[in-house]
């Protein structure tokens, strides 16, 4: 019996210099091998401003955000996301469509 898999669609989340270098990485191997990768997506959360009046941060967004930077770079579509008042993010509430029960 032989198993096939469908190649893997990646939502990846993270943002510092670490997952920036991952990124390259699955990046690298998604232009290798679209059989394995078919398509590399990035979530982030949304910047806010620093310090007393929420000041732009010098450099922009990319900046701030080392993974924004290597995804425009490598032109992989980034997806900002609210954070939650607890820092913490919800894939069920910001990511999902929203939808009306039927009545």
């Amino acid at each position: 019996m032989v198993f096939t898999r469908s190649p893997l669609r990646i939502l990846f989340s993270g943002s510092d210099h670490f997952s920036a270098t991952s990124m390259k990485a699955l990046h690298q191997e998604h232009l290798q091998d679209r059989r394995s990768i078919a398509s590399i997506d990035v979530v982030i959360i949304k910047s806010k401003g620093a310090g007393q009046g929420l000041k732009k941060l010098k450099g922009g967004p990319d900046y701030a955000v080392p993974i924004r930077f290597v995804a425009k770079e490598l032109k992989v579509p980034v997806y900002e996301i609210l954070a939650l008042p607890t820092g913490r993010y919800s894939p069920s509430t910001t990511l999902l469509p929203t939808s009306t029960p039927p009545h």
